[in-house]
């Protein structure tokens, strides 16, 4: 089943966001990180996809270009990409939660 997890931030890669990049390669699925105004204007992952203002205003959709920055509704920007990309199943968390083990 295409899986796809999304996170919004406006942090540097924390541990979290490096242990759910790191869970998702490990179960192949897709890691999509929408960023918003705050966000670092660097910021890289060893896996998955993270989506600066700049990068949601190239997506070939609508939403992004409307959705106010500072907002926690940027979040939708992650799950049309997840449909987009023909996910069955999104898991959406956040940048301050942990996973466990077992992610």
């Amino acid at each position: 089943m295409k899986t796809s997890v999304v996170v919004t931030t406006i942090n540097k890669p924390n541990k979290n966001i490096k242990k759910l990049s790191h869970g998702s390669k490990s179960n192949k699925w897709d890691f999509i990180v929408i960023g918003d105004k705050k966000s670092p204007k660097k910021f890289s992952l060893k896996y998955g996809s993270y989506f600066s203002l700049k990068d949601q205003k190239k997506i070939k959709l609508k939403f992004p270009k409307i959705c106010k920055q500072n907002n926690y509704a940027r979040k939708n920007i992650g799950y049309l990409l997840a449909i987009k990309n023909k996910s069955e199943l999104i898991i959406e968390t956040d940048d301050d939660n942990c996973p466990k083990r077992n992610f």
